[in-house]
């Protein structure tokens, strides 16, 4: 009998308590709508000090102070850090500046094996960060005082070679060299920035030595027709 007078007792107390929870309002609600006619407040009264602030950034400042006081750190960021990435340091920019200043560059692949990073980054770093473009350099028939002196003393004896009777069968003649260090050479390139120009010294290349090689000569005779001169030549030759 006792025992349900008991049950019967908290039965009713727990209908009174959920009745009462319905009825007044909760603690959390009360407490949120507090806290944000605070924040309100704060953000109102820095406006009239020409302060612009958001109610979240002062809600992070007050934890943050709060969190100190109390003698705890706050959270680390879960955002990854903004700005370049990892390969792209600060260090190895201005390394790339320091060699991208002078007249015989580097290429994006050489410079790729000397850092030890991809031709990518190189080419990002120089487009990028630095705002350049690669650029071919042009070839000029400009004659350093050597070459000029050997066509200065080669030139009489040429002259000779032909004769008065050769010279006027001759139309046109031109000549060309064929280096061994034309192969497996670094391209011959400069690179243009934005804001600046580079010396005209630096868009230019020739040759200022001549090293082993074969020099062809090509020329265009008057009496061609009817006539194959390679073809004669060959017949000749095996008569």
């Amino acid at each position: 009998m006792q025992n349900r007078n008991r049950r019967g007792l908290l039965n009713r107390n727990r209908t009174a308590d959920r009745e009462q929870s319905k009825t007044a309002p909760p603690r959390t609600a009360a407490r949120s709508a507090a806290v944000r006619c605070g924040l309100r407040k704060i953000v109102e009264a820095l406006k009239v000090r020409n302060i612009v602030i958001s109610q979240k950034a002062v809600s992070n400042l007050i934890r943050k102070n709060n969190n100190k006081e109390a003698g705890s750190n706050t959270a680390p960021s879960s955002m990854k850090p903004r700005g370049p990435p990892k390969l792209r340091t600060h260090g190895l920019v201005a390394a790339i500046v320091k060699d991208l200043s002078g007249p015989n560059l580097l290429t994006r692949s050489a410079l790729s094996l000397k850092y030890g990073v991809s031709a990518t980054t190189i080419a990002n770093v120089i487009s990028q960060d630095l705002e350049g473009k690669v650029r071919k350099k042009c070839r000029v028939h400009a004659l350093s005082n050597k070459q000029a002196k050997q066509r200065l003393d080669r030139g009489p004896r040429f002259l000779r070679y032909i004769n008065v009777r050769k010279w006027k069968n001759i139309v046109s003649i031109d000549e060309a060299w064929v280096y061994l260090t034309d192969t497996n050479v670094i391209r011959k390139i400069y690179y243009e920035f934005r804001g600046e120009r580079s010396p005209e010294s630096w868009t230019k290349f020739w040759k200022e030595s001549h090293p082993k090689g074969v020099m062809f000569v090509a020329g265009v005779l008057l009496p061609w027709k009817n006539r194959n001169p390679f073809r004669q030549t060959r017949n000749e030759n095996q008569q």
